[in-house]
C-alpha cells in the first residue's frame, strides 16, 4: 500500500482544486474502513453531503481547466488526467463526496483492493 500512498502524493504535489478559489489536495489515509464504515462518516457530516461519480468529477474539472486556454491550466488539465488514470488503474473503488453549501469539502475515497482507504481532500468554493 506504501507504494499507492507515495504514488498519490507525487500525483497530487502542487496541483490545485481551483474553483472561486485554490486549494491544495490533501491526502490522508483512513486505515480498513467497509463500504458502511464510510456511508457512516460521510452521512453523518453536520452539513448536506452527496456522493457524485468520481470521473464525472475529474472530467467536468478538466473542461473547465482546459476552457481557460492557458499554458498553466493545460498543464493542470493534464495532471488530473494522470491522477484519474491512476484510480483507474489502482483503486479497487473510488467515490466523490461533496459537503457543504458555498464552502464544500471535496473528499475523493480511495479504496484498494485490501481494502485500505485513503482520502484525498479539498475545499470548492461556490457562491
Amino acid at each position: 500500500m506504501q507504494s499507492i500512498k507515495s504514488s498519490l502524493l507525487k500525483l497530487i504535489d502542487e496541483l490545485s482544486y481551483v474553483t472561486e478559489s485554490e486549494y491544495p489536495f490533501e491526502l490522508t489515509d483512513w486505515g480498513t474502513k467497509s463500504l458502511e464504515d464510510l456511508r457512516d462518516i460521510f452521512n453523518s457530516l453536520p452539513t448536506p453531503s452527496k456522493a457524485i461519480v468520481w470521473q464525472d468529477f475529474f472530467e467536468h474539472h478538466v473542461r473547465i481547466l482546459k476552457m481557460n486556454n492557458d499554458e498553466l491550466s493545460e498543464k493542470a488539465a493534464e495532471r488530473y488526467k494522470q491522477l484519474q488514470a491512476f484510480l483507474y488503474k489502482n483503486a479497487e473503488s473510488v467515490t466523490v463526496w461533496r459537503s457543504g453549501k458555498v464552502r464544500v469539502a471535496i473528499y475523493i475515497v480511495v479504496t484498494t483492493s485490501a481494502g485500505q482507504v485513503f482520502v484525498l481532500r479539498t475545499t470548492a468554493v461556490e457562491t
